[in-house]
C-alpha cells in the first residue's frame, strides 16, 4: 500500500508539473495578446480532476477587467487556456465555470 501511495504522489507531481507548464505557457501568450492582464494561478484537487481544476485570471486593475469582459476578451482567454490544458490531455474542461476573472485591486 505505501508504494502505491508513493506512486500516487509521484503521478500527481506529474500532472501537477504538466498543468503548471501549460498554464505558464497560455499565461504568457495572454499577456503578450492583452497588455491589461496581469497573471493566473489554479487549484485542483488531483483526486477530482478534470472537475476539480479553478483557473483564476487577474488583471491589472477593475477597469482593464471590466473593459476586457465588454469586449468578450475573456471568451478569448477560456479557449487559449483550454488549448493548453488539451495540449497536455485535461478534457472535460468546463471552461465556463472553471475560469473566472478578477482584478489585482
Amino acid at each position: 500500500m505505501l508504494n502505491q501511495t508513493r506512486a500516487m504522489k509521484k503521478t500527481h507531481k506529474k500532472l501537477d508539473n504538466q498543468i503548471r507548464q501549460a498554464l505558464t505557457i497560455a499565461c504568457e501568450e495572454i499577456k503578450d495578446s492583452f497588455d491589461e492582464f496581469s497573471w493566473l494561478t489554479h487549484l485542483v484537487d488531483f483526486n477530482k480532476l478534470p472537475q476539480s481544476l479553478h483557473v483564476s485570471c487577474y488583471f491589472h486593475d477593475q477597469h482593464a477587467l471590466l473593459d476586457s469582459m465588454q469586449q468578450q476578451l475573456d471568451n478569448i482567454i477560456r479557449h487559449i487556456i483550454a488549448k493548453h490544458l488539451s495540449d497536455i490531455d485535461v478534457k472535460s474542461f468546463d471552461i465556463s465555470k472553471q475560469i473566472s476573472f478578477h482584478s489585482d485591486d
